[in-house]
């Protein structure tokens, strides 16, 4: 019994050290999503580390179009109706804005 308790008292932990859906999206994204009314947001996804096939394959079955994969961040554009569904996926740490960077010469 008392090795149960224990077992559960863990398993109970370690969900609360989760993030919310909503805290992982940045405040940025979700002002973008409210204000734009867009139906895509081109994003960043931090992930907790790279992505297999079958994650990505659970990101494009949300409607999530894939650009660059390196390591544990993906580029991305995200209907903003599936933003709080990708969210939640216990894979995505984070999803950012995503900005363009000025071209080096």
């Amino acid at each position: 019994m008392k090795w149960l308790l224990i077992t559960l008292a863990v398993a109970l932990a370690g969900c609360a050290s989760q993030p919310a859906a909503q805290d992982k999206i940045q405040p940025e994204v979700q002002r973008m999503a409210q204000q734009n009314g867009e139906s895509r947001q081109p994003v960043l996804l931090r992930l907790t580390q790279a992505a297999s096939e079958s994650q990505l394959q659970q990101l494009r079955d949300l409607g999530v179009v894939l650009g660059a994969v390196t390591g544990p961040i993906v580029s991305a554009s995200i209907p903003t109706v599936q933003l709080s569904s990708v969210a939640a996926l216990p894979f995505v740490e984070r999803i950012e804005a995503s900005r363009q960077r000025p071209k080096k010469h």
